[in-house]
């Protein structure tokens, strides 16, 4: 999503109609900039979940065409539905939707991080850079 709507941006700035459409259109030009955001998102869900199907056909030894229609099928739903949560987020006024996901993802593995830093450095830790870890 966040790559779609840096993609809108450009092509908003490269092309005339689209840049009237934002400027001039009112509820009515917003809705198809949004309209245009999530077909974008929609094509990029399926460029990157293909590329990962046909990666993986590499390391999975039962791997078909119809698993990778499967795993492009399953990768591109999940990332219609983040999409479809970040609109409702941003929708209900709770902040920005993308932004906060991304957010939360990366508050998420900070507490496995820190555990990954105490074990691997169990020997090497100063009292300064153990209350650091703690603070994070």
């Amino acid at each position: 999503y966040i790559n779609a709507s840096i993609m809108v941006q450009l092509i908003t700035g490269l092309i005339p109609s689209v840049s009237k459409l934002q400027k001039e259109g009112g509820g009515e030009g917003r809705r198809a900039i949004t309209r245009l955001t999530r077909l974008i998102t929609l094509g990029w869900a399926l460029i990157q979940s293909s590329s990962i199907a046909f990666y993986l056909k590499r390391a999975l030894f039962d791997w078909s065409p119809l698993l990778a229609f499967e795993i492009i099928l399953w990768l591109t739903t999940g990332a219609m539905i983040v999409l479809w949560l970040s609109e409702l987020i941003t929708e209900y006024g709770l902040g920005n939707g993308a932004s906060l996901l991304i957010y939360t993802n990366i508050i998420s593995s900070l507490p496995n991080l820190g555990k990954k830093l105490i074990s691997e450095n169990t020997g090497n830790l100063t009292l300064a850079s153990t209350i650091g870890i703690a603070i994070l």
